[in-house]
């Protein structure tokens, strides 16, 4: 068994579908940056980080750590940067010690780690007690702290991975019609990349080995399966030009998601969150034909939101002068 394509230079960087991670940004990048970095990290980040879902929680942690990255490595302001870490240290800690609204506990029947908030509404965190979305809301903590195998003799109750298919299952243990299924594949990336990047910095290279290989394997399954360009030869062929599957269920594909039929929202659950990882399983020409489709011509002006600059920031994957060109705006729409 071979896997190719191995990101082995993917760090926290950006990165690019070459396969190289970009540590030098242009003075027009920097400067844009540089004047909303005060109000990016004076953010009330307390209310975004420490909240009673691992899911939105980690979401905040997330952008945080990324933003605090951006302005120490790439913009080389180290005075705001060192004043956003003192507040992830902060959050951080709540969840290292598990002092969290909703702690985690061991789950003995299935052998993994939930949350006690579905013990009480098992729809509570989108079901993550009951192992729904668990590489969403746990992805980056569960698969990092956990993936090792040196730990299972530690904690010999927790399965090393959890992975089918070459992807992660979104639905847990709901009784489900269609089987198991996947609806957002950009965060199932994100989970992997968690654990890549944990291996990375803690010095572990056989845990960012295994990131690595999962990545691979996730862009190549994604590839095949999930986010559809003009050659897919494995979906129906009147079903590819939707670009992607929205829901896999075994049994079905459905072009939906579970919370909106806005169209940017079945195509962006697939694309956040942005992060280097999304170079890596959504392909240039894949990224192009799914804007040719669906928000060329001006279309992508009519969206609401948050979900317009999920789309621009997509696009920069394969065309970064509009995406840059949308948020170093002055006018730019904070909502």
């Amino acid at each position: 068994m071979v896997e190719g394509g191995l990101p082995v230079g993917m760090s926290l960087a950006p990165f690019d579908s070459s396969g190289r991670s970009i540590t030098n940004l242009s003075s027009a990048a920097i400067s844009a940056i540089s004047s909303i970095a005060d109000s990016e990290i004076n953010q009330d980040y307390n209310s975004q980080c420490c909240l009673d879902s691992m899911y939105f929680s980690g979401t905040g942690l997330a952008k945080l750590a990324i933003t605090i990255y951006v302005l120490n490595d790439l913009v080389g302001n180290r005075n705001l940067a060192q004043t956003g870490l003192a507040k992830l240290k902060t959050y951080m800690a709540v969840f290292v010690n598990n002092k969290q609204k909703n702690p985690l506990v061991y789950e003995q029947a299935w052998r993994g780690i939930v949350s006690v908030a579905g013990y009480s509404d098992a729809g509570a965190d989108f079901g993550g007690t009951y192992y729904t979305r668990q590489q969403q809301g746990l992805g980056e903590y569960a698969r990092s702290r956990f993936c090792q195998p040196h730990q299972r003799l530690t904690i010999p109750f927790l399965p090393l991975l959890r992975l089918v298919q070459g992807r992660s299952r979104a639905k847990g243990l709901f009784e489900s019609a269609d089987g198991r299924d996947q609806e957002s594949t950009s965060e199932d990336a994100f989970a992997s990349f968690g654990l890549k990047m944990w291996g990375l910095e803690s010095g572990d290279k056989n845990m960012e080995a295994r990131g690595n290989s999962i990545l691979a394997i996730q862009a190549r399954t994604f590839q095949s399966y999930f986010l559809m360009d003009s050659k897919n030869s494995n979906q129906p062929p009147d079903f590819i030009n939707n670009k992607v599957t929205g829901i896999l269920f075994e049994n079905k594909v459905d072009h939906a998601t579970y919370f909106s039929n806005n169209i940017e929202c079945i195509q962006g659950i697939h694309m956040i969150p942005l992060a280097p990882p999304s170079a890596l399983v959504r392909s240039r020409n894949f990224v192009s034909e799914e804007w040719s489709t669906y928000c060329s011509n001006g279309r992508v002006d009519s969206v609401g939101g948050g979900w317009r600059g999920i789309l621009y920031c997509n696009l920069a994957i394969t065309d970064t002068k509009p995406a840059f060109a949308f948020f170093s705006r002055r006018d730019f729409d904070q909502s």
